[in-house]
């Protein structure tokens, strides 16, 4: 019974993980805990190689029928719908910390 317990919370977690992440429906918890967050991280390259995959499939079936500048420019936007542009707001935050005291 423990190993079930452990594989529903380790599940848990990673829904954690994809919600935080991503824009993908995750059911809705009954009880949220702060600690899952920090507990899900370790699911954080897992979600990481989700998205990658499902980007890849996007790009293979958009590049059979498309020119290579609109598959690449339609897959950018289906990664900003897919992560909510979470990194594209990663990378402007670093850019604004590094340049932004330069001025």
């Amino acid at each position: 019974m423990a190993v079930k317990a452990w594989c529903l919370h380790q599940w848990l977690l990673f829904r954690v993980a994809l919600q935080f992440l991503t824009r993908w429906p995750v059911a809705s918890f009954p009880r949220f805990d702060v600690a899952w967050l920090s507990e899900s991280l370790r699911y954080f390259p897992l979600v990481g190689v989700w998205v990658a995959v499902v980007l890849w499939c996007v790009w293979y079936l958009l590049a059979l029928a498309l020119p290579h500048p609109v598959d690449l420019a339609l897959v950018m936007g289906a990664g900003l719908m897919n992560t909510g542009g979470f990194h594209v707001d990663g990378w402007a935050d670093a850019c604004d910390g590094v340049g932004g005291a330069s001025g």
